[in-house]
């Protein structure tokens, strides 16, 4: 039996509609659509999304809430973030993502800030002044609730920045910008401690990796430490922060001398220095104790695992989180936080050399092996 042409045009009638719904749906989807779709006012709409400011009867809300659903419904998030003066997004400018240490962090801050109902959009300086300026420039310009800074910045180029709009906390860092916050890790405690712990081990001169001279705290108190105590600091190299430039500073101290410990500044310069130690034939803490700085997660990993300096990443980073999400936190102004010395496999008692040392060439990537005295 052949269908009626009544029932033919319903039929085609139902497959319009549904082409139609299926193309409006490629569509950006607006706040009028589900207006209509609702039967209310492009206002209800707002008011019962941003719960307020005008208040929605419950069945009305109800409405709203199933049209969002049946058209897919996305709030604009730029839209919105006009619309209430910020966004519920964090901005986190880094030096490195690629150091443990650094995404160690970064994951801290994602954990705190997911708690606190609020998302992390992450930014990597690779150490960079100039994609430090962009990052801060950008995440304010998107309006973001919040800046949680931990890249360098010196004075010459925070001038560069005009006043920033989002709040700022500064997390292991202290360029001289308008902060809610500065927090930071006791660097010269740190250092000290672990000068402390080489010199309780017999070691009376320790070679230093890391910033230059008037850069960093570690230095400093590198230098101090020696100076108190009546002893010669060892040979200094200026590096980066990275496996490489701890690995060429350390082949560049062993071209002058091979000191007994040594102080890298970071884990990363630490592991740069085991391998370069290693080319050499130089034993791990037998020969030359090695103490760093962080206690990132490739810290205890390491060959030998690493006696280091212990940062308080999380509870910084919560902190940070706090002082822009949670002002009731009391999270304001400058604070240092304790560390802790973790004594691992690195460190060890002096190295007493016997009459006959053995002789190390430091080459590109080889070294000479030890060789019998001459027979007399």
């Amino acid at each position: 039996m052949r269908p009626s042409r009544s029932e033919t045009q319903r039929r085609e009638s139902r497959l319009w509609e549904t082409d139609r719904v299926s193309n409006e749906s490629r569509k950006a989807v607006t706040r009028a659509d589900v207006a209509k779709l609702a039967g209310v006012s492009v206002a209800v709409v707002s008011y019962t999304l941003n719960g307020g400011p005008q208040p929605v009867a419950p069945a009305t809300a109800d409405r709203v809430r199933d049209a969002v659903q049946k058209l897919g419904y996305r709030p604009n998030a730029a839209a919105r973030a006009l619309s209430l003066g910020s966004s519920e997004v964090l901005g986190l400018v880094i030096h490195d993502i690629g150091n443990p240490f650094y995404a160690r962090l970064a994951r801290a801050v994602e954990i705190e800030a997911e708690r606190l109902g609020s998302r992390v959009i992450i930014g990597s300086t690779l150490g960079d002044p100039a994609k430090t300026i962009d990052h801060l420039r950008e995440l304010d310009a998107r309006q973001v609730s919040g800046i949680i800074l931990v890249s360098p910045l010196d004075d010459d180029n925070a001038r560069k920045i005009d006043r920033l709009s989002s709040p700022l906390v500064q997390l292991d860092a202290d360029a001289p910008l308008a902060s809610r916050a500065i927090l930071r890790p006791d660097l010269r405690a740190g250092t000290l401690m672990a000068l402390e712990h080489l010199f309780d081990l017999g070691h009376d001169s320790v070679a230093f990796l890391g910033s230059p001279p008037g850069a960093d705290e570690r230095h400093a108190a590198w230098s101090d430490a020696h100076r108190l105590s009546g002893r010669t600091p060892g040979p200094a190299a200026a590096i980066s922060y990275t496996r490489e430039g701890g690995y060429d500073g350390m082949r560049t101290i062993l071209e002058e001398q091979t000191p007994s410990a040594v102080f890298a500044s970071s884990d990363m310069i630490a592991v740069g220095a085991l391998r370069a130690l290693r080319e050499v034939g130089l034993q791990v803490p037998s020969e030359v104790s090695v103490v760093s700085f962080d206690d990132s997660p490739e810290a205890p990993f390491a060959a030998p695992p690493l006696t280091t300096v212990h940062q308080p990443v999380e509870e910084m980073a919560a902190d940070a989180v706090a002082a822009l999400l949670a002002p009731e936190s009391g999270v304001h102004g400058r604070r240092t936080y304790d560390v802790r010395l973790v004594i691992r496999d690195s460190t060890g008692p002096r190295h007493q050399p016997s009459r006959v040392e053995a002789r190390l060439t430091v080459g590109p990537h080889t070294c000479e092996e030890p060789t019998a005295p001459a027979a007399v």
